[in-house]
């Protein structure tokens, strides 16, 4: 019998938490000016899915500053906390996810720690196998996936909403489905033709 597993990215794909995290990282930026905060902006929404180490020291390189990293992922990480919580879900997602058969894994460039926070405290954690996250990339992490869970005979789907997420589905031959409605990536019309699905939220899918 064939078993499915299921790898969701988190931010944009689970929770709405993808304003958050882009004004969290333009607070950084804005005290080097509005150029400076324009382009870190920029480079957040191109790099999605990418670490929070990784973009705060492409900042420190752009503003020449590596003295400055502490600092800036401390103010980083001190804008999320205020509000990292309250989060939404998805439309749609906890319903979703309470019947969907196969085995749940979350797959995230955030951090392991604080997702593992919000879905304790959002009562979802019961819903999900395991949660791979920084400090570890996501790519290092599919690794340990595949060796773990995508052996033998399995059927894979990837829920995501960033160009990494399509990539990397793409390396362990999943079904990938883009999660559209808060995304912060505008695919080609190549890219959305290798796509599974594409769906807004998850309402149309319970």
């Amino acid at each position: 019998m064939t078993k499915r597993i299921n790898i969701f990215d988190f931010d944009g794909t689970i929770a709405e938490s993808n304003l958050l995290k882009t004004e969290a990282f333009k607070q950084c930026a804005i005290e080097f000016g509005d150029e400076v905060a324009d382009w870190f902006v920029r480079y957040h929404q191109e790099n999605g899915g990418v670490t929070r180490q990784v973009k705060i020291e492409a900042l420190c390189q752009k503003i020449n500053n590596m003295n400055l990293y502490n600092d800036l992922m401390n103010k980083y990480e001190r804008y999320l906390s205020d509000e990292w919580l309250n989060c939404p879900l998805l439309p749609g997602f906890r319903g979703y996810i309470e019947t969907l058969p196969g085995v749940h894994l979350i797959l995230s460039g955030g951090s392991k720690s604080e997702i593992e926070h919000y879905l304790e405290e959002n009562h979802l954690k019961q819903y999900f196998k395991e949660v791979y996250g920084n400090p570890i990339d996501k790519s290092t992490n599919l690794e340990v996936i595949q060796n773990k869970y995508l052996q033998n005979d399995v059927e894979v789907f990837f829920y995501g909403d960033s160009k990494l997420d399509f990539q990397l589905s793409s390396k362990v031959c999943a079904n990938f489905v883009f999660v559209s409605g808060v995304s912060e990536w505008k695919p080609s019309l190549i890219e959305s033709h290798q796509f599974s699905m594409c769906v807004e939220d998850f309402i149309g899918l319970i």
